[in-house]
């Protein structure tokens, strides 16, 4: 079956299948997992935080001494409503929206996000036993992502007081910085390129599936999508002309990562609505130098915002 071929097919079984918000089977996932350890939810809230410092013990200054004793707590409930609220994404986006404002007020950076991922997919690790497997592993992590994802939408970095060069704190605050969905099923190297692209000022979020990179479209906004071509259930290219059935059509610009490059890869791909493809294996400096040129090319793009099906079509603001 020759990839036009075999493109038609996956769309035609896959098109029914996008589902607006969450993927359902990993909404039962995360919802039967965290179900498990609910009951140990004083426990699981202490070994969070024990987790947290210990390993990143600059994040300590983050919570006042005197509200710490009541931190377990309200971290567990705040937890909870995320759970309850896995089957209603607009209410999902809007509590998530709030809590990364006050997150933001509170001295919350980007670097502050994934230590607290990490500790957080440890201890349920610890206390889930058998009903936390690899799948609802990946579920979870998914989700977490896509928390940090929405929580940052209106995040803007501060500047360290040694790049501020004598210009008052007030004033030193970076432009908004670009935002970059990666989707690949290799979860060491969305690791890598999110660990490098951050640390040249982008906003990077990671899903190691396709129906999370829905998620992300419906749910957020980004300036750029980078996806990898070979993956499970459909490649990056029939990925990108699924997106044809949904939402109000305003998609960012999308780069292609393979190492299956071919004459007919590239037609393809191009066709599809791609606007670069960069093949595999490659360095991180020639990543940086094709995302540039393409946000630079597409810097009066409309700006892709969350959309969600409902009841005929709308936005989420």
């Amino acid at each position: 079956m020759d990839l036009q071929t075999q493109g038609r097919h996956v769309l035609k079984q896959s098109r029914a299948n996008i589902h607006p918000g969450l993927p359902p089977s990993d909404i039962a996932r995360i919802a039967e997992s965290f179900q498990m350890v609910a009951s140990q939810g004083e426990q699981m809230a202490f070994r969070f935080y024990d987790l947290l410092f210990e390993r990143n013990p600059e994040l300590r200054p983050l919570f006042p001494s005197g509200n710490l004793s009541q931190q377990p707590a309200k971290f567990f409930n705040g937890l909870h409503s995320l759970v309850l609220h896995l089957e209603h994404p607009q209410k999902l986006r809007a509590v998530l929206g709030r809590l990364g404002e006050r997150h933001q007020q509170y001295g919350v950076e980007i670097q502050h996000y994934p230590p607290v991922q990490d500790a957080l997919l440890k201890v349920l690790t610890e206390l889930g036993g058998e009903g936390l497997d690899g799948t609802t592993y990946e579920a979870w992590a998914n989700f977490l992502h896509l928390i940090r994802a929405i929580m940052l939408e209106r995040h803007i970095p501060t500047v360290p007081a040694e790049d501020r060069n004598g210009i008052l704190p007030s004033t030193m605050m970076a432009d908004k910085a670009k935002r970059i969905l990666l989707i690949d099923d290799d979860r060491l190297l969305l690791n890598l390129y999110q660990s490098y692209l951050e640390i040249q000022g982008y906003i990077c979020s990671q899903v190691s599936d396709v129906a999370w990179a829905f998620t992300h479209l419906q749910m957020s906004h980004y300036d750029l999508v980078l996806t990898d071509f070979q993956m499970p259930v459909m490649n990056g290219i029939q990925f990108r002309k699924n997106l044809d059935y949904v939402g109000n059509g305003l998609w960012p610009p999308f780069v292609l990562v393979t190492g299956s490059l071919s004459q007919e890869v590239r037609r393809q791909a191009l066709e599809s609505g791609f606007v670069a493809v960069l093949k595999k294996p490659h360095n991180l400096t020639e990543l940086t130098s094709i995302i540039r040129t393409v946000l630079k090319k597409s810097s009066d793009f409309p700006e892709n915002v969350g959309y969600l099906t409902k009841s005929g079509g709308g936005r989420v603001d």
